[in-house]
């Protein structure tokens, strides 16, 4: 008992973990194992850029759609069919699509490998934003939408599984929570370039008005007039729609050239010995670990690699595509196992609790609030404090920087380097403080103008504080929780567990994250702090979560997680 003990104390420490110092007999062997080389940093970038191209994407379409102008045109009677609008269903098909996307990319990865997944999802993407661009009804472009959706559901599991399987153990949570970055650039990055091009658009569309209804006016044919009106706008609010297009196609021909996961390659030669279609995987996945630290395939760290990788699926059972076909089986498998043997039993018990761990993180990341506080609530809570949204420190663009700066530093200093445990705990003890301390001031300091439907706040100390602590929220989330779960999801599940698994607590998160809008009117309607409290209470329970259930794999390679006993 003793010797469990310790060995639990050893593997969860909060901030430092002894294993990741490597001893210095161990550290010759594998230092060239773990190089950062520009292979790897090629690999892991172009899944990454499925993080831009999301973030992007819905802070540009968000804009365009909410345009008075855009609207003007195309959300009118001239594209009705039969009493039906496709623009009216615009956001429930594109997440629909993307919640569609997710579950199929869990499956679609396990059988046809991470790279053509990757491949398939950014020419989905693609071909929906040329839909978008070239369309010339609201019909075509309701289908684009529907494209890319699907498109961004394959890479929100085909992006991290490819990262986390080819990242080394030092810098893994770097990589991984790269992608994560790139999202919020992304999201940056639209803001910005419609931030400049939205009077233009404008302007424009004012212009292809006049001009459209004045060539009405005379005895021009209606090709031209279309002809012109369709020049007079074309160049401006699908410009940035063309550069993800142009994005998309860019990450495919690279990421054609680059090689697939050698872990899942693995995986595809263990199963598939005995079969002549399948051998040649354990020469790829050789070849990819060369690849990707720029050596021979017969250098003795890519070898030793390899065959650490290999050992692993060897002690393994035989359990990979009898419990991985289907998402039936997969989770059916977790609780029909009382038939087997009592090493088979332990071992599907284990990949159950990594299982529910992944949902308890997932649950308890939507439960911080971030999302909906950043996004929706924060210009609220500076307009209850006397600030404006124009003012340059409530400007989206302001909390967007201050977002991907905290993350950046927590990413290139931080994560890989102290526990992962310890960041966790810190940014929900932190996080808990923040909603604690708004819902004390709206509970105590707020006043409700019903006519308008706004909270004010009515004392300047507790204006300061409301702002304070928003603006604390997201720097302190950035560099904990923003920077860690992903990362923390994706490496405790094995690799015939990972893509279905990251599928299912994807659309976990999915859902949460939708539960949560419907029930914002209720929360207002009883009080305006109660979610501030019942989010503040939940990151005390995440604390509790997180100190006892949640082990610390800070620079330990996925073979030895696969091994921990939780």
């Amino acid at each position: 008992m003793n010797v469990k003990s310790k060995r639990l104390n050893e593997r969860t420490p909060l901030l430092f973990d002894k294993e990741s110092n490597i001893s210095s007999s161990s550290s010759c062997r594998i230092r060239s194992s773990t190089t950062c080389t520009m292979a790897l940093l090629l690999s892991t970038f172009i899944p990454s850029l499925g993080g831009f191209l999301y973030g992007y994407d819905q802070t540009v379409m968000e804009t365009i759609l909410s345009l008075p102008n855009f609207q003007h045109h195309y959300f009118s009677s001239k594209h009705m069919i039969g009493g039906f609008n496709p623009f009216d269903y615009l956001t429930i098909g594109y997440y629909s699509m993307a919640i569609l996307g997710t579950l199929y990319s869990g499956y679609i990865c396990d059988q046809v490998g991470r790279k053509r997944s990757l491949i398939g999802a950014f020419l989905l993407f693609a071909m929906g934003t040329l839909l978008d661009v070239g369309y010339s009804h609201s019909l075509i472009f309701l289908l684009g939408r529907l494209f890319v959706g699907f498109g961004v559901g394959l890479l929100m599991v085909a992006a991290p599984c490819m990262i986390t399987e080819i990242a080394p153990k030092n810098i893994r949570g770097c990589l991984v929570g790269f992608f994560t970055l790139l999202v919020m650039a992304g999201q940056m990055a639209g803001y910005y370039i419609m931030l400049t091009l939205g009077p233009n658009i404008v302007a424009s569309m004012d212009s292809s008005s006049s001009s459209s209804s004045s060539s009405s006016s005379s005895s021009s044919s209606s090709s031209s007039s279309s002809v012109s009106r369709f020049s007079s706008w074309t160049c401006d609010w699908r410009a940035p729609v063309v550069l993800e297009t142009c994005l998309c196609l860019l990450a495919i021909l690279v990421q054609w050239q680059l090689p697939d996961s050698p872990r899942w390659l693995c995986w595809i030669h263990q199963h598939y010995k005995g079969d002549n279609g399948k051998s040649d995987a354990d020469k790829e996945g050789l070849q990819a670990i060369a690849y990707l630290q720029e050596q021979s395939t017969d250098d003795m760290e890519v070898q030793q690699l390899w065959h650490e990788i290999s050992d692993d699926y060897d002690g393994q059972l035989n359990i990979n595509m009898e419990t991985t076909a289907s998402y039936f089986t997969f989770i059916s498998s977790f609780f029909n196992a009382h038939h087997l043997y009592e090493e088979e039993y332990c071992q599907h018990q284990q990949r159950k609790r990594r299982f529910l761990l992944a949902c308890g993180i997932i649950l308890a990341n939507r439960m911080t609030g971030a999302e909906t506080l950043i996004k929706y609530y924060a210009s609220a809570i500076f307009y209850a404090s006397g600030l404006h949204v124009n003012d340059t420190l409530t400007a989206p663009g302001c909390t967007h920087s201050l977002a991907l700066a905290a993350t950046a530093i927590s990413l290139g200093w931080c994560v890989d380097h102290f526990g992962r445990k310890g960041f966790l705990l810190t940014g929900s003890l932190m996080l808990a403080i923040c909603q604690l301390g708004l819902g004390g001031v709206f509970q105590w300091f707020s006043k409700i103008e019903w006519k308008t439907g706004s909270v004010l706040l009515m004392n300047a100390h507790a204006r300061t504080l409301a702002v304070a602590c928003v603006y604390l929220f997201i720097v302190i989330y950035a560099f904990t929780w923003a920077s860690l779960v992903l990362v923390t999801t994706c490496e405790w599940f094995s690799t015939v567990d990972r893509a279905k698994g990251v599928a299912l607590v994807a659309c976990l998160s999915w859902l949460v994250q939708w539960i949560q809008l419907v029930a914002y009117p209720w929360y207002f309607f009883l009080s305006p702090s109660l979610m501030y409290f019942i989010y503040g209470g939940s990151m005390l329970m995440s604390c509790y979560f997180v100190y006892h259930w949640v082990p610390n794999t800070t620079a330990k390679s996925l073979e030895s997680i696969s091994r921990i006993i939780l």
